[in-house]
């Protein structure tokens, strides 16, 4: 198909752009892998290997960033490559390419619904919003996958998706809504209900470190969906935001295994423990210091020989 009257820059430039840094991030994630793997073989007393629930939705978000980093390369060479030799700039886009949202959509999912199971282990008065998390995440992965479906049934032609921008918007903006209360409710807990109940210096300045981490990470999705969304609605006609979706599911892929692998360092320091089970752990302290402790309204966790338990 030839695209008359679109700038062939506005094509080819945002599909250059998603490929590079979508590999770039890919290369990232593989080295996460390989720390994660080497942590888990490690024969030290130290590491606690996670539950099998953990490990397979690691390998599923592995299974899809590979199927991602697929359709990238396959997407890249229809329209970089193939079109050189065809007049007109004219191109057919693969149909491997429909499937990116759905992919996104999958991979954004399974690290939502690891995010709103570790909001509700962390404190039972933010349960709510974790639901409503989850929902979000059901709502953006149903759009995500009714998209490849039009995408489909419209013989794989990206300007198309203006015919189903209801659909589209559906789908970023619940992403959008998901990442933002996940990033919100994940530093007021951690600064609210723990870093305050805290008398140990070094254990609040670990919260900061791990507050600052996770608005970090969270700010970086939020702003790679803002984009993919602002672009869709005000760029129509090119591939702009198609370049932000892959990237927004490569960032996200990184984010759930740095926030995993991150749990060494905290252990490291025997200050904070983000566990896989999703529990919050705190060093023991003595009763002088708990004593001056002030009560929360989601309870003290302290470590005990079989994991964590929770005080009232």
């Amino acid at each position: 198909m030839t695209y008359v009257g679109v700038d062939p820059v506005l094509l080819t430039g945002p599909i250059l752009f998603g490929t590079i840094v979508s590999f770039a991030l890919f290369g990232m994630y593989l080295k996460q892998i390989e720390h994660y793997v080497m942590n888990q073989l490690c024969d030290s007393p130290k590491p606690r290997k996670d539950p099998i629930w953990l490990r397979v939705l690691i390998c599923a978000v592995s299974v899809l960033e590979l199927l991602s980093i697929c359709m990238i390369i396959d997407t890249s060479w229809y329209i970089l490559v193939l079109p050189s030799r065809r007049p007109g700039f004219e191109f057919t886009p693969p149909g491997f390419s429909a499937a990116s949202p759905l992919l996104t959509a999958l991979i954004s999912f399974c690290v939502q619904s690891f995010f709103a199971r570790r909001i509700w282990m962390l404190c039972p008065k933010a349960r709510a919003v974790a639901t409503l998390i989850e929902l979000l995440s059901l709502v953006q992965l149903s759009a995500g996958a009714a998209i490849t479906a039009m995408f489909t049934l419209n013989g794989y032609d990206f300007r198309a998706s203006q015919a189903f921008k209801p659909t589209f918007g559906t789908y970023l903006g619940s992403n959008l809504a998901c990442d933002c209360l996940i990033t919100v409710t994940l530093v007021i807990v951690l600064l609210r209900h723990y870093r305050d109940q805290s008398t140990v210096s070094s254990t609040r300045r670990m919260l900061d470190m791990l507050s600052r981490n996770t608005m970090e990470n969270g700010l970086m999705v939020t702003a790679c969906v803002a984009l993919e969304l602002a672009f869709y609605l005000t760029r129509p006609g090119d591939l702009v935001y198609a370049a932000f979706q892959w990237v927004s599911g490569q960032i996200v892929a990184n984010v759930i295994l740095a926030s995993i692998n991150g749990r060494q360092k905290w252990s490291s320091q025997d200050v904070v423990i983000l566990g896989a089970d999703s529990s919050f752990r705190v060093p023991e302290i003595s009763s002088e210091e708990e004593s001056r402790s002030t009560p929360s309204n989601c309870g003290t966790m302290s470590v005990g020989a079989q994991g964590t338990r929770g005080r009232p």
